[in-house]
């Protein structure tokens, strides 16, 4: 079962996903964050002990 941060991190992402990326600047920062959450994700689903 999905933990709260879980969740608040899931509805992170979304969110930013759903923003529209204007500049290349923009675009990267969202590439760092999409890539550094999705790791951070996949970490906490792997080990959820860790909580």
């Amino acid at each position: 079962m999905p933990t709260p941060r879980h969740l608040t991190l899931i509805l992170l992402l979304c969110v930013l996903g759903a923003l529209p990326i204007s500049a290349q600047a923009n675009d990267a920062t969202w590439q760092a964050l999409k890539e550094g959450g999705l790791v951070i994700l996949m970490r906490h689903s792997l080990a959820p002990w860790h909580w």
